[in-house]
């Protein structure tokens, strides 16, 4: 089994290009490392004498690792969101009541550390994780832009698109004709895989 942590590190995409720190890790014994915002995936942890030498490292550049209790909460917090996210499958979203109600749960500490960790508020990072589904459905499935809308808590399908046109500056055209694209291909490989047929000969003349 791969070894292999993540650590949430706050400031660590201020440091703008991290060639250098992935020199120094790797030069530790790490083998592979990630950063994707404020957390730093590696692996080859076992072959350090301790936690201390990635820790020395890391302050060099003047970040440090996140205190794991604080980082299991935030890592909980961001589990729970998943979850009600998750539950368009099964109901639609209260939207204005979930978002209320994770934000009461959310301590200012909490708050804080989304901003240190992922980069954005923790109100920015929930409005970012509904637009993340609603891209997803978009390409994943073909729900009707209404249904979506109501499932995911927008009051319609024209806020729906609006929301979508500000965040990321694309239409639902954009999305489906990405949806089209994937099942043509996933068409011409089941062709291409199917038992007595060749590309180069045709099934009929």
């Amino acid at each position: 089994m791969e070894d292999r942590q993540t650590f949430a590190v706050p400031g660590l995409e201020r440091l703008g290009s991290p060639a250098t720190l992935f020199q120094e890790l790797t030069r530790a014994g790490i083998h592979r490392v990630t950063i994707t915002r404020g957390w730093l995936t590696l692996s080859g942890l076992s072959s350090l004498p301790s936690l201390e030498v990635m820790d020395t490292i890391l302050e060099r550049f003047q970040v440090r690792r996140l205190d794991p209790a604080l980082q299991c909460c935030l890592e909980q917090t961001k589990t729970t969101i998943e979850g009600e996210l998750e539950q368009i499958w099964n109901r639609p979203i209260d939207w204005p009541n979930m978002q209320a109600s994770l934000k009461a749960q959310a301590d200012p500490q909490l708050q804080e550390l989304f901003v240190l960790v992922e980069g954005v508020s923790f109100e920015k990072y929930l409005r970012n994780r509904r637009m993340d589904q609603l891209k997803q459905l978009l390409v994943y499935t073909d729900w009707e832009p209404a249904f979506m809308a109501e499932r995911l808590g927008y009051a319609s399908a024209f806020q729906l698109e609006d929301q979508l046109v500000t965040e990321c500056g694309l239409p639902i055209t954009h999305f489906r004709a990405i949806r089209r694209e994937k099942q043509s291909a996933s068409e011409r490989f089941k062709k291409a895989s199917r038992p007595g047929l060749s590309a180069e000969y045709p099934t009929s003349f």
